[in-house]
């Protein structure tokens, strides 16, 4: 069940009498002493905008042709792909030692590539893939096309254990790894325009005020998604409600009574999936990643040593708790091991920590930077995704089909106008971009394998 708590400014909750997130009242962590230095700081690799190149490599007495990859697969890599689409049978060696960086749209691409070999019985063997590459293809389960030997799919599969409450629903990381080799499953193709439920919405009436809710990716927007919404009423003509949360949902939160949403990335992608929202706009070039965080007196250093350890984290229906399991298990520490603690709320879970009732706090990114310096001083990272992988999307209800165009084109241009940079820079934002449909097929295939009903 997911569970939620809706957060006015006022009730943003102290951490044993310490300030907590930052909000428009809290200047106290200009103040408060800055967080002490980590023994290894977790960075993630300065990939810039470097665009993908391929090299081909010749047949030698040890290995077979293929083709050296150096850059970032992602959007702008697509032409550069197409140049491997003429790969040889019987084996293919791809070596991915120059690659930075691999997001959603760079995963799909490598679908249809490694799809097509498998077609013209070409076998496909990925070397030197880095560690946050090597977890995407198996939390993707890309690797089931890849043959043995290469470094995304080399790690032996653990073997599957009875369904327990800290499982991932519907779909534990266990049966994943557990399953026989071949293609993934096949999942419902989800279009950046999702088709109509079965049961058509009541349209609404142009009179009918909108409610919008937003889910606040920090704190730090909380001022911002007020002035969005005026802006927003404005230039839409509308009426509109704005409902702020900062926790998971609950069963009050229906579809049937939102109108506008801007939702984490699997609570988007159910709206899409199961109650026919339209996929209006996502936050350009930023993704959605977590930060695996430990209290800073705990004197263990390494993931491995919190085996049979706690862990925490606001909710299990959500990615930052799909995305902290695979970092576990890819860092050497099977996520397995663990128990789990669901708190419905990000806060309530930093606080679960700090009063030493759990181990490990799985924690976006973006929230971790934006609690107090007094706040992180108390917390040490151990280690951070680097994805590219979800997002953050603005959803429309199908009793609004009719606003779509006018929506879609008011988020797009808002990076175009004085007023509407400045709407951007007080919720953190550069601009909003329309997601490929590829993209949005590889969230709904995660959601359906491990969230979704089956």
């Amino acid at each position: 069940m997911l569970t939620s708590s809706r957060i006015p400014p006022t009730e943003i909750e102290p951490l044993n009498g310490h300030p907590g997130f930052h909000n428009a009242e809290n200047q106290r962590a200009q103040h408060e002493p800055s967080p002490p230095a980590v023994a290894n700081p977790v960075k993630p690799p300065n990939t810039g905008n470097a665009m993908l190149s391929i090299r081909r490599t010749p047949q030698t007495e040890t290995e077979p042709p293929g083709a050296t990859l150096e850059g970032n697969i992602d959007a702008h890599a697509a032409e550069s792909l197409r140049e491997l689409y003429d790969l040889a049978p019987p084996v293919a060696r791809l070596d991915f030692s120059g690659v930075l960086r691999v997001n959603s749209m760079g995963l799909a691409l490598l679908l249809k590539l490694f799809e097509h070999c498998e077609n013209k019985g070409v076998g496909i063997q990925v070397v030197n893939a880095n560690r946050m590459t090597s977890m995407l293809f198996k939390m993707t389960n890309l690797d089931r096309y890849l043959l043995a030997g290469g470094s995304a799919a080399s790690a032996a599969p653990r073997a599957a254990r009875p369904a327990q409450k800290q499982d991932l629903p519907a779909g534990p990381l266990e049966a994943i790894h557990a399953a026989p080799p071949g293609r993934p499953a096949q999942t419902q193709s989800l279009p950046v325009k999702p088709a109509e439920p079965a049961a058509p919405a009541v349209a609404m009436a142009n009179h009918e005020k909108l409610v919008f809710l937003a889910n606040m990716q920090n704190s730090q927007q909380l001022n911002g998604w007020y002035f969005f919404n005026t802006y927003l009423q404005r230039r839409l003509g509308r009426d509109i409600h704005l409902d702020l949360i900062h926790a998971a949902w609950d069963n009050e939160l229906r579809p049937s009574a939102t109108h506008l949403v801007f939702a984490q990335p699997f609570q988007a992608t159910r709206l899409l999936l199961e109650h026919g929202f339209h996929l209006v706009a996502r936050p350009a070039e930023q993704a959605d990643e977590i930060t695996v965080l430990v209290r800073a007196d705990d004197g263990r250093r390494a993931l491995a040593d919190f085996a049979g350890g706690k862990a925490v984290t606001d909710t299990a229906e959500s990615f930052v708790y799909l995305l902290g399991r695979f970092l576990l298990d890819e860092g050497g520490l099977p996520s397995d091991s663990l128990d789990y603690t669901f708190t419905g709320h990000e806060i309530k879970a930093v606080r679960t920590l700090l009063n030493g009732e759990a181990d490990i706090l799985f924690l976006p990114t973006e929230n971790y930077k934006s609690l107090s310096a007094l706040t992180r001083s108390r917390l040490r990272p151990l280690d951070a995704s680097d994805s590219g992988l979800a997002f953050h999307m603005f959803c429309l209800s199908p009793a609004c089909a009719e606003l779509l165009p006018g929506l879609r084109s008011t988020l797009l241009d808002m990076s175009a106008t004085d007023k509407g940079r400045q709407v951007l820079e007080d919720l953190g934002l550069a601009s909003w971009s329309e997601p490929e449909r590829e993209e949005i097929d590889m969230l709904a295939m995660l959601y359906q394998r491990y969230v979704g009903t089956k």
